[in-house]
Formats: structure tokens, C-alpha cells, sequence
């Protein structure tokens, strides 16, 4: 093996990070399934062993959930709760039926049921149905290993310092692989939002896709480096290259211990501008995190996702508890309440109707303002939850005046209301627009003098501007595309114009290497996830703010993306 040849792959990085291993190729699994006619009185037996296969796959996977949540992953732990909640979906619990009304064996009837769902959603683009796709396949295949007695899998073995390799990779199978021991992922399929890579940023695991491994398979064990930040895989690498590539590991260790060390060290320049660095979170048990990771507070709160197929969450009384006890940890910190940004990838809102193109259809604002009800619910669990705070209130997915103009007055109606009956109220109401649509920035300038504050979506905003998909490791996702910067720097110019704050959120704000570029541009909030707070204070406080701007003019002036690169 000392006298293979170095081969150099180049993907698509989904997980920054670097990873020295063994690779371990995820073998398909063998979905034959035999055809058994049984008699009527053998239903309620079959019956019987589905749902101990479905019980024992809840009891796996409140097991990975918990490992993820203890190991500070709550993001994935929320994916794999999403698998948790599918097991009370109607598809999976109508093969009960079926078992009654088919007489076959229960394999046969289950492998159907999901053909059918395969067949029914395999027909739309849209990512989203793909990735549920993606979640049914992985609940399935769990499943039906419960169902066939195979309880003993291929990830229980997986080696320590193991490099898991396949053409698509389950998030269920990475949280396993990550329990395990698994040090990078390296597949076919997936993109960056998929949450099978959502899962590996969680843990900060590097993960590279649009690699064809087929052609370099084998079947023993061999050496090989996963280079998270350039997308590159390599197998059998030289002696050089590995010490390259290990001295390059002990440097990022070093950094992420540095960092960590200083997390709680003020957040400014070198020459004394202050940049707050907040945290972007979803549930409750985030806040855990905040203090650890020297966040300046909550910069956007993703409401719905505490909501995640929960029907009786939506009360205003539910979500009123649930606010006011994140105000109250939060105490004297700021949080900005996005409000339900459904539809798009996320359709878990009780009421929403998928639609064949959620992307560019009834998301997010355009959503609430068609079902004020949910709206004004969510209005008033706000402004009661935050009698005695501030409360700030993120728009999601504003396009357009009219929009802001129409949620703001909801947002004021309902506050009324509440005052003429006596309810206690917040001691300031800030209404803020997610800008994030290319219309909004353009409007930036009129868009300003209708709200309190700006906080910019890079992910969206990179989606919409260039008309890519996000979630294609393919296309050209390229959030700092000169395009970008350039409309970050007029949104930011707009807020400062008008006097109102701006912040920025998205994968940029989580990314050391855009700090300095995202502080010349006039960002002087960033928001991301706890994990990386402390990188993110540490390059704030090694520039200065001449170098910044300096960086990002010359950055605007780049004709295409991989001039920035260069740049940066």
C-alpha cells in the first residue's frame, strides 16, 4: 500500500475541518424483500412485530438524540427528533391496515407503503421533498432492520479515527458514525443544508460531496485526508503530504484552544470598534451555550423550530411560556424573535400546504400575512411574554414596503389590544426585516425608514442573487460572489444613513476568514451558531478597521468569486 500512487479528489465542501483516517466504505444495503402470503389469523401477529420494530427504532433514536444533545449538537439532535416525530406519521402507521386488509408479511407491506411515498414525492424537484425523501429512506431502513432481526450494524464496528465513505450518507447513520468515532464524511450525494451535513457541522466533522468514490474503492482499510476547507480528498497520501496536513491539525487545534480561552474577551478591532458577536439558536436548551461561548446575546431565534410537528405548541399561551423563559435566561442580554419562517424547506407548520415550488411560493412573511390568525398569535405570545424586557422582532423574507408595512401594523394592532386590557407589555418594541431577497436591498435606502433594524440572510440572499440552489453541492453557491458583498455594503450603507442598526446572520457570519471582509462592508453585528462564537472574536479582535475596509473595497472591485477567493 506504501507503493500506491497519491490521488487527489476535488468536491464540493460541505464541513470545513480536516480529517487523517482510515476510509470505511458504507456498503448499500441489501433490500430484497420476500413476498409471504399470511393467513387472517396471523394479521394481529405481524401487527404486533411492526410495532415492536417501530418501538425499538424510538428507542435508538432517543438514544442518538440525547448523545447529540449532550455532546452540544442540538440541531442534529432536533433532525433526529424530526425522525422520532415521523414515526406517528399517517404513512407509517396505515400499514397496520393494509397487514389486515393484504394478508402479506409485514416486510412486504411496509416495503409498499414507502414505494408508494418514494414514487408519489420522487416526481418533485423542489429540494425540500428531497430531503424528506432522504428522512423517509433512513426511518425505513431502520425499520426494516428491526423487522428482519438485523439489529447488529455495520456503524456499531466502525473504527476509531474512521473515515465514513458512501454515495449518500442518512443523518441517522452520521449521528451513529459520529458516536462511534467517525472523523469525516466523504460522499456522492448531499448539500450543504442537507442535514446530513448539518449534522457534521454540529460536531465541526469536515464533510466533502460530489466525490465518485466508486473507481478507488477497496476492500481493506487505507490511508486518506478529508480537507474540509478546499473540498479535497486524498487517498493514499504521501508521507509529505501527511505531515502537511497534521501540522495543519495541530494548528486549528491550537486556534479553536485559543479561542476558547478567550471567549469571553471583549469583541473589538484593534483599533477599538466594537463588533457584538451573537448567537443564533432554536430551542430552549441552546441557551446552555451562551454563556460558555461569550455571546453578546440572541441574534435571531428561530421560532418555528419549536414547533416542529407540534399542533398544540401553536397556542399562544404554549408559545407565550416558552419566550418569556428565554427572555428570562437571557436576562440583560438582547434576543431578536424571528417569527414562523415556514414553508421553503420548512413545511412542519401544522397549517401549511406544500406547494410545487416552496422556494419562490407562500414562505415566511407572504405565509403569515395569508393566515393572520397564526400571525397574530404569535404577535401577542411575544408582547406578552416580554412584559418587563425588550423585545425585538425579526420579519422573515420581507420583498417588498408593503409587507413591512402591513406586519407592522398587525404587530401594533394586537399590542394595543393587549394595553386596553391591562396586559403588561414590553418596555421597548424594535420590528426589524430579514433582508434577503435582492427587491428588499434594492429598496434598502425606503426600506430603512419603515423598521428598526436590519439583519441581513446570507443564505437566502446568495440563493435568490444568483439563482442557485443552496442545497446542490453542484451549483454555484458562493455567498461571497462580488455581488453579494456589494449588496451587503448598500444595505449597510442604507442602515447607517437612517441611523438604524444592521446585523448579519447566515454561514458567512460563522466563518472566520469573512470577519474582517463582513466588518469593511459595515456589519457591525454578526450572528451565528454558539460553536463558533469564540473564532469569530478572535478575528474580530486581529484586524483593524482600516484593513477591513480597505479588504473589502478591493473585494467589491474583483470581477468574479474566485478573485474574493484569492483575495481573501
Amino acid at each position: 500500500m506504501a507503493d500506491q500512487e497519491e490521488i487527489i479528489l476535488n468536491g464540493a465542501a460541505l464541513c470545513d475541518g480536516i480529517a487523517i483516517g482510515s476510509g470505511h466504505f458504507l456498503k448499500p444495503i441489501e433490500d430484497t424483500v420476500p413476498e409471504i402470503k399470511i393467513r387472517t389469523s396471523d394479521a394481529e401477529t405481524e401487527i404486533e412485530r411492526y410495532r415492536s420494530a417501530l418501538e425499538s427504532s424510538r428507542e435508538e433514536l432517543l438514544g442518538l438524540q440525547h448523545y447529540m444533545a449532550r455532546e452540544g449538537g442540538d440541531e442534529a439532535a432536533g433532525i433526529i427528533d424530526t425522525h422520532i416525530q415521523m414515526l406517528e406519521d399517517p404513512i407509517i402507521t396505515q400499514v397496520e391496515d393494509r397487514i389486515r386488509n393484504q394478508l402479506q408479511n409485514t416486510e412486504t407491506v411496509f416495503r409498499s407503503v414507502i414505494n408508494e411515498y418514494e414514487d408519489q414525492f420522487s416526481k418533485i424537484t423542489d429540494t425540500y421533498f428531497q430531503q424528506r425523501l432522504v428522512d423517509v429512506r433512513d426511518l425505513s431502513q431502520r425499520i426494516m432492520w428491526h423487522l428482519r432481526a438485523r439489529h447488529k450494524k455495520e456503524l456499531d464496528a466502525l473504527p476509531k479515527n474512521s473515515i465514513l465513505l458512501s454515495d449518500e450518507i442518512v443523518p441517522s447513520d452520521a449521528a451513529e458514525a459520529l458516536r462511534s468515532g467517525a472523523m469525516g464524511f466523504v460522499t456522492h450525494l448531499g448539500g450543504a443544508t442537507s442535514h446530513t451535513a448539518l449534522i457534521a457541522k454540529s460536531k465541526g466533522v469536515p464533510f466533502v460531496a460530489d466525490i465518485d468514490l466508486q473507481s478507488y474503492i477497496e476492500d481493506g482499510p487505507f490511508t486518506m485526508v478529508v480537507d474540509g476547507f478546499d473540498g479535497k480528498v486524498i487517498l493514499h497520501p504521501t508521507k509529505e503530504t501527511l505531515t502537511k496536513y497534521q501540522a495543519l491539525q495541530k494548528t486549528l487545534q491550537s486556534q479553536v484552544k485559543k479561542a476558547q480561552e478567550s471567549a469571553h474577551l471583549p469583541s473589538d478591532t484593534i483599533d477599538g470598534l466594537k463588533i457584538n458577536v451573537m448567537a443564533n439558536i432554536e430551542c430552549i436548551e441552546d441557551m446552555t451555550q451562551i454563556a460558555a461561548s461569550g455571546a453578546a446575546g440572541i441574534g435571531l431565534f428561530r421560532s418555528e423550530y419549536l414547533f416542529l410537528q407540534e399542533e398544540s405548541a401553536m397556542s399562544e399561551e404554549r408559545q407565550s411560556k416558552v419566550y418569556k423563559r428565554i427572555l428570562e435566561i437571557a436576562g440583560d442580554l438582547p434576543v431578536t424573535f424571528r417569527l414562523f419562517d415556514v414553508g421553503g424547506d420548512k413545511d412542519f407548520c401544522p397549517t401549511f400546504v406544500p406547494q410545487a415550488n416552496p422556494a419562490l411560493g407562500c414562505r415566511a412573511i407572504r405565509f403569515l400575512l395569508q393566515r393572520p390568525e397564526i400571525f397574530r398569535i404569535q404577535a401577542r405570545a411575544l408582547l406578552r411574554a416580554s412584559s418587563g424586557f425588550n423585545l425585538r422582532i425579526l420579519l422573515p423574507l420581507v420583498s417588498d414596503i408593503d409587507e413591512l408595512k402591513q406586519a407592522t401594523l398587525l404587530i401594533q394592532i394586537e399590542q394595543e389590544r393587549l394595553r386596553k386590557k391591562g396586559v403588561g407589555l414590553p418596555l421597548k418594541l424594535s420590528i426589524g426585516a430579514m433582508m434577503e431577497v435582492p427587491s428588499a436591498i434594492v429598496m434598502s435606502d425606503l426600506m430603512a425608514k419603515e423598521c428598526d433594524f436590519f439583519s441581513i440572510g446570507t443564505n437566502d440572499l446568495t440563493q435568490y442573487a444568483l439563482a442557485t440552489d443552496r442545497s446542490d453541492p453542484r451549483s454555484n453557491f458562493e455567498p461571497a460572489h462580488p455581488s453579494i458583498l456589494r449588496m451587503i455594503h448598500r444595505t449597510s450603507q442604507a442602515a447607517d444613513s437612517h441611523h438604524i442598526p444592521i446585523s448579519l446572520c447566515g454561514d458567512m457570519a460563522a466563518d472566520p476568514k469573512f470577519t474582517p471582509l463582513l466588518i469593511g462592508l459595515g456589519v457591525r453585528t454578526l450572528s451565528c451558531p454558539p460553536r463558533y462564537i469564540p473564532a469569530i472574536k478572535e478575528a474580530v479582535r486581529s484586524t483593524t478597521l482600516t484593513d477591513a475596509q480597505d479588504l473589502a473595497k478591493k473585494a467589491m472591485a474583483c470581477p468574479t468569486y474566485k478573485d474574493v477567493q484569492s483575495l481573501l
